[in-house]
């Protein structure tokens, strides 16, 4: 089978990122360059000319006076975490697949767990703020989601999108000429509605966005803010999941669900005893949540491999957190 280029597309190395931010020094260097690429300016009066004073290092403007810290103004204001452990938390921040969380973020920081869950409350309002401000443009793939919704119907559960206890939200994936993803947005809505759709088109898509959406009749919304809008009846091509033209929309609202609400994973016959040994290696997960330990065979077919699941209500009630979590930060 082949290899796919986005999963294996080269990355930031434990070994690389000691390399370049392995000391305070180089940390204090990307901060300068970051914040001042053309070299420093004094906020208060533009002056460049300058001098660097007291055991704290502040760049004393020789015009006006004023002293400036290199962490003022950032999310490394007023801390006293060294900029190696910021650094280090960024990059466990977004190099993990399934994200951290705040008790093993400190635990690989080696700080306390109030700590680490603010640098990680610090580090995704910046995020949120970064993406909220930029607009997709090009082609740009478009679709309707809904998270939520465990019950069957035989429980009090209801199918479609105005289902109780579903969250409804658009994800928007812009895309390059030769069809690989570039940007990514996945946005609340109240409803699956035009004038939802018409908010979102006003605040992230530029006027010269093409956007490619299936026949749903709210996204022809999308012209009202100048974007042009190109329908797809997935009824008359077949399965809108087997289109080439929503290919990376579908591959991200399959990852959401993935992460969100994980779903039992084959594990090969030859790889038994090695995950029976890795999860009876942790202890600290296994007294949280004991059925994570359960290995079990698959009934239908025992020759091919087990499955391994977790069905406890901690888990079920952990991962329906996990969607609010996930989904709500991105509403703008």
């Amino acid at each position: 089978m082949a290899r796919n280029a986005i999963q294996m597309q080269k990355g930031l190395s434990l070994t690389e990122l000691h390399e370049q931010f392995g000391t305070e020094e180089k940390c204090r260097a990307a901060v300068f360059k970051w914040r001042w690429p053309d070299g420093f300016v004094c906020p208060a009066c533009g002056s460049r000319d300058h001098g660097i004073v007291g055991a704290r290092r502040l760049y004393l403007c020789h015009d006006c006076e004023t002293q400036t810290s290199l962490k003022s103004g950032t999310i490394f204001a007023r801390t006293l975490l060294p900029l190696t452990k910021w650094f280090q938390g960024m990059y466990l921040l977004t190099q993990s697949k399934n994200s951290i969380s705040g008790l093993e973020l400190a635990r690989q920081l080696g700080v306390r767990p109030d700590t680490a869950a603010l640098m990680r409350h610090k580090l995704m309002s910046v995020m949120v703020e970064r993406e909220g401000s930029r607009k997709l443009d090009g082609r740009v793939e478009m679709d309707d989601v809904v998270l939520g919704g465990e019950k069957s119907e035989a429980d009090g559960g209801k199918r479609g999108r105005s289902g109780p206890n579903k969250t409804p939200f658009v994800v928007a994936v812009e895309t390059s000429d030769d069809g690989w993803p570039l940007r990514l947005l996945l946005h609340v809505v109240t409803t699956h509605d035009g004038d939802e759709i018409e908010k979102l088109a006003c605040a992230h898509l530029e006027p010269t966005a093409r956007v490619v959406s299936d026949g749903l009749g709210c996204f022809r919304a999308v012209t009202q803010a100048g974007s042009t809008h190109e329908p797809v009846v997935a009824a008359q091509h077949g399965h809108s999941e087997k289109l080439q033209c929503f290919r990376w929309a579908n591959t991200i609202v399959g990852n959401v669900k993935r992460y969100v609400f994980p779903r039992p994973r084959r594990v090969p016959v030859s790889l038994q005893p090695e995950v029976q040994a890795a999860r009876d290696a942790q202890p600290s997960r296994l007294g949280r949540h004991p059925c994570r330990a359960k290995v079990l065979q698959d009934p239908q077919n025992p020759a091919r491999g087990w499955v391994v699941r977790c069905n406890c209500y901690k888990c079920h009630r952990k991962a329906e957190s996990r969607s609010r979590a996930i989904i709500h930060p991105f509403a703008q």
